[in-house]
């Protein structure tokens, strides 16, 4: 993983999961690219991603950038991509403010990731 970023990569049923600790910003964004072109190179079509921010501690609008850039890469890949980010959560109050269009598709926990549920509020 690239400098500055920190990450734990895990399994789940039908793909790969990435926790996401410490910050998210301009130094660190192109760790997460990164590791989710890795994970996108490693899941097969129909499989999934989850982005697990619930140990982030500050995203900025880089990080939110980076995560736009992880859902379009997903869809290009066809496989399903989820943020896992609880409601209250510093980071899903920034993305409930600059994702005013739904793009991300959010869940609050892990197991939800293979449901095929859509954005949750």
């Amino acid at each position: 993983m690239a400098p500055g970023f920190e990450g734990i990569r895990g399994d789940l049923p039908d793909g790969i999961s990435l926790t996401v600790i410490g910050p998210l910003d301009a130094f660190t964004a192109p760790g997460l690219d990164q590791a989710i072109g890795d994970a996108l190179g490693a899941v097969p079509g129909g499989g999934s991603v989850a982005i697990d921010l619930r140990r982030l501690e500050f995203i900025a609008a880089a990080g939110v950038r980076a995560l736009f850039r992880a859902a379009d890469a997903a869809d290009r890949a066809g496989v399903a991509n989820r943020v896992v980010v609880a409601a209250g959560q510093h980071a899903r109050t920034i993305i409930d403010r600059i994702d005013v269009d739904g793009r991300l598709p959010l869940v609050e926990r892990l197991y939800q990731v293979t449901d095929a549920g859509e954005r949750r509020p």
